[in-house]
């Protein structure tokens, strides 16, 4: 035994030191930090979704596909007409998206109004349509 060594009273000097007591203290509160920020991760996506289970948590989430990719489609398209019936498209879907997801009646309205859109313009039905313009634009990015 080393009689010659001082003790080490002043921990405090000891950069690295963390009493015990007070690493438990922070390991509790990131693990409650942890748990609260999951907590409200889930919630809000929960509050998007929840009350259509799962077909409706389907269609919410491809109508905003959907959307994204007209609004990307529209944003590359030269011909009015085409880009006026993408801005309807996108319209009604933005309106499916604003509405409080527990107001099923005027979601099932609104729905029904973007089919009888999609029924009165066929060719948004047909992938054909949809392949035409994109086969256009890459046409003119060749020839550019």
């Amino acid at each position: 035994m080393d009689t010659d060594a001082a003790p080490i009273y002043n921990n405090y000097e000891n950069e690295n030191f963390t009493p015990n007591k007070q690493i438990s203290v922070n390991k509790k509160q990131e693990q409650k930090q942890d748990i609260n920020y999951n907590q409200k991760k889930t919630i809000i996506q929960n509050n998007k979704t929840t009350p259509f289970k799962n077909k409706k948590k389907d269609s919410f989430y491809h109508y905003g596909i959907f959307k994204e990719a007209l609004s990307n489609i529209k944003n590359w398209v030269h011909d009015f007409e085409t880009k006026d019936n993408i801005n309807s498209i996108i319209q009604k879907i933005s309106s499916i998206q604003n509405i409080d997801p527990n107001n099923v009646d005027d979601i099932k309205k609104i729905e029904a109004d973007l089919i009888s859109y999609f029924e009165k313009n066929s060719d948004f039905k047909s992938i054909n349509y949809w392949a035409e313009i994109i086969k256009d634009y890459f046409k003119k990015k060749i020839i550019d």
